[in-house]
């Protein structure tokens, strides 16, 4: 491998040199956490004797290059460092237009570092980022200065905040942490004491203040490792990280895809391909990671593996003419990732059959799907779902079937995690063997017959454990008072299980259970003081109407009785005629019924 290194300042590295932000890099990321170290390394490494300030040296660690340092007519590409690189140049921007408002011409010549000239006096981006268009350009490298002299405005591009505002009402990820970043850093510099502690009691004016923290970052240093040879520079890139692991798989596994991009993979196909796939994983409004994603993908489609075996297993499993297959069977499943975690309904109305699902079968499935997800909290099932609901949409598996399976793991799950406690991770190797399955054929009767061996499976995880669900069953409780912590949660989980109970009753009794009128009451008032704090078991609940409730509001259980016979649901009904005459004793009896209830009901339905 041939190439150079060098320790180098910050002023040096950026001057006269132009760089560029690979499109197979990871995006900006940096959170607030990182930029306070960040802005900390700076200030506190600034010397103080009497009131005399002094900059003292600072490593910043090292970068790597591909190219050929002093030539601004050829972008440098930064393989690894381009976090550093992209917070100095916000921050430097950050500060240039600080110091317009006391010095212009030092203002102007900090500015040099973020947009810079060449020999014939044509401007150029000292650093250019691709994955951040145009937001990166339009906020970062255009001059905040809304008050300046003509003369500056003839001279540089100035930021066009209607046009900020308007990019900002719809960010990328990425460019909500530019954002982040350039507000943060403006909150710090802005501060009398620019925030440092230093600069406390200090009688130096505040641009004094503003140029030491300038040369103090200027001046702090990092080491550059540069070679002409990208397959050189990515194999060192490589092997830093299998030492420190500095990276997440997914950003190794970019690295390597798009590092072949001119032999196997078309520019343009293959950063369109990865933007979209990201778009969706973005979209779907619940914050899920794209390394999550990518690994349930992974178990879906492949192998098991760990989180720091992906890397590892990608290069193994997949040749570099396959990558552009590889992005576009991700970029689909990350299409039905994003409809997994937030179901839209017209996406699941129809598959490729082109048969349509009933109003009540779907609202049926949306619903286990939520409760699997954002109730009980299960993750690992999107590794099954993903391949699922493919197989769905190409008309490889019936509706009817897609939603029994479902119906039965939000049901499992609920025994299995919600009461039992059990643990989730244990399931994964059983839900990516099963997808996998799923995955390799298309022929519908072995797809039931896979999804069968799954269920017997996971009903002998929970097969006569009666006794065990009663007694964790009868500790739910719900508060709409109480600010213990996990009392949310456990609102959560007991929510559900009162509102599965009333959907039991109801389909034994082929009644329509009317969910939307329904609230959480208290059959002894919340008030109620009661040993252990009892009033909030779940035998002292049930679901009424709301305008029943809203009337029950206040009153004594004695009280309560009448207007509870209006009420439609099954749960009353039953508690009306089993328990009404008991006073405060019937609790624990109705809690240990319900549990006994809901667990013979549940399972026995698993045998139909």
């Amino acid at each position: 491998m041939e190439f150079n290194t060098d320790t180098t300042t910050i002023k040096d590295f950026l001057q006269s040199n132009k760089f560029s932000i690979p499109r197979y890099q990871r995006e900006y990321s940096w959170e607030k956490k990182q930029l306070e170290d960040f802005y900390l390394d700076i200030v506190s490494n600034i010397g103080k004797n009497e009131e005399v300030f002094k900059n003292q040296d600072y490593f910043f660690g090292t970068v790597i290059l591909v190219g050929e340092m002093k030539k601004h007519d050829v972008s440098i590409e930064i393989i690894d460092g381009q976090q550093r690189i992209t917070t100095i140049t916000i921050f430097l921007s950050v500060l240039s237009d600080m110091l317009f408002e006391y010095d212009q011409k030092l203002s102007n010549l900090l500015w040099r570092y973020v947009i810079s000239e060449d020999d014939n006096g044509e401007k150029y981006n000292v650093m250019e980022n691709e994955t951040a268009y145009p937001y990166f350009q339009k906020k970062v490298q255009t001059r905040n200065l809304q008050e300046a002299p003509q003369l500056v405005q003839d001279e540089y591009l100035l930021t066009d905040l209607n046009e900020i505002s308007e990019l900002e009402k719809k960010l990328t990820v990425e460019g909500q942490n530019i954002k982040r970043a350039y507000d943060f850093f403006k909150s710090k510099l802005e501060d009398e004491n620019l925030s440092a502690e230093i600069f406390k009691d200090s009688e130096i004016s505040r641009l004094e203040k503003l140029k030491i923290v300038r040369d103090q970052l200027l001046g702090s240093t990092f080491i550059y490792i540069i070679s002409k040879n990208v397959e050189d520079v990515n194999k060192i890139f490589e092997n830093i990280n299998s030492k420190g692991l500095r990276l997440s798989s997914v950003d190794l596994i970019k690295n390597e895809i798009f590092s072949v991009q001119n032999k196997t993979v078309p520019m343009d196909v293959a950063k369109q391909l990865w933007a979209e796939t990201k778009g969706y994983i973005a979209n779907n409004g619940k914050n899920i990671s794209f390394q999550k994603f990518y690994r349930y993908f992974w178990l879906s489609r492949y192998t098991n593996s760990s989180e720091k075996d992906l890397y590892k297993k990608f290069k193994d499993k997949i040749k570099p003419e396959q990558y552009e297959e590889f992005l576009k069977e991700m970029k689909n499943s990350a299409n039905v990732f994003s409809n997994v975690i937030n179901p839209d309904e017209d996406y699941f109305r129809e598959s490729s059959r082109g048969n349509g699902v009933s109003k009540e079968d779907l609202a049926e499935f949306i619903r286990a799907l939520d409760a699997i997800q954002n109730v009980l909290n299960i993750e690992q099932i999107r590794i099954l779902l993903i391949t699922l609901v493919e197989k769905y949409k190409k008309g490889k598996i019936r509706f009817k079937n897609l939603k029994k399976i479902i119906v039965f793991l939000e049901e499992f799950h609920f025994i299995y995690n919600g009461i039992l406690t059990g643990r989730t991770n244990t399931l994964v190797p059983k839900y990516g063997s099963t997808a996998r399955e799923i995955y390799s054929t298309d022929d519908a009767s072995e797809i039931n017959e896979k999804l069968m061996n799954l269920k017997n499976d996971f009903i002998e995880l929970v097969k006569d454990n009666s006794p065990k669900f009663n007694e964790k069953f009868c500790r739910l409780s719900y508060s709409s008072k109480s600010a213990k912590k996990g009392q949310q949660k456990e609102n959560s989980l007991t929510k559900y299980a009162v509102y599965k109970y009333e959907e039991l009753l109801s389909k034994s009794e082929n009644a329509t259970f009317n969910r939307e009128a329904a609230t959480i009451e208290h059959i002894l008032p919340e008030s109620t003081k009661l040993v252990n704090d009892k009033v909030n078991n779940i035998g002292n609940l049930f679901i009424l109407e709301r305008k029943i409730n809203h009337d029950c509001e206040a009153k004594e259980l004695t009280d309560k009785i009448a207007l509870y016979r209006n009420s439609t649901y099954k749960t009353v009904q039953d508690f009306l005629v089993k328990y009404s005459n008991n006073n405060e004793d019937f609790i624990d009896q109705r809690a240990l019924e319900m549990a006994g209830t809901m667990y013979s009901m549940i399972t026995n339905s698993w045998m139909n």
